[in-house]
């Protein structure tokens, strides 16, 4: 199961299955996130903020009281993820155009020497 699927299942079990119980079971949620959040935004890594900011809205969901907040703060995380999971996918397929680059870089150079 990838990770969009998982957020999908995610979503779909929020509200049947005790919410913030199944919540707190699919995403490690941090001591500190607030704490943790600024630090990470700060530091300007892209991916590791959007991870943290999942954290935060984990937190957030979990002790939120009324359904509107559980209705946008669920909406957003589903946002999130399927944010983060992009970003995955691209920085995956970076690296391999990058080892392919090196291997055809590599071959050119052998070819050149014979």
């Amino acid at each position: 199961m990838d990770r969009r699927e998982a957020g999908e299942e995610l979503y779909r079990n929020m509200f049947t299955r005790g919410g913030a119980d199944y919540m707190k079971k699919a995403i490690e949620i941090d001591p500190e996130p607030e704490k943790d959040f600024i630090t990470t935004v700060k530091s300007g890594d892209r991916l590791k903020s959007l991870i943290s900011l999942r954290n935060l809205l984990a937190e957030r969901l979990q002790n939120a009281g009324s359904s509107r907040d559980i209705a946008s703060i669920s909406r957003r995380l589903m946002q999130c993820i399927e944010e983060i999971d992009a970003l995955q996918q691209k920085k995956t397929a970076d690296e391999s155009s990058r080892s392919l680059d090196e291997i055809r870089n590599r071959f050119i150079k052998y070819m050149e020497g014979r």
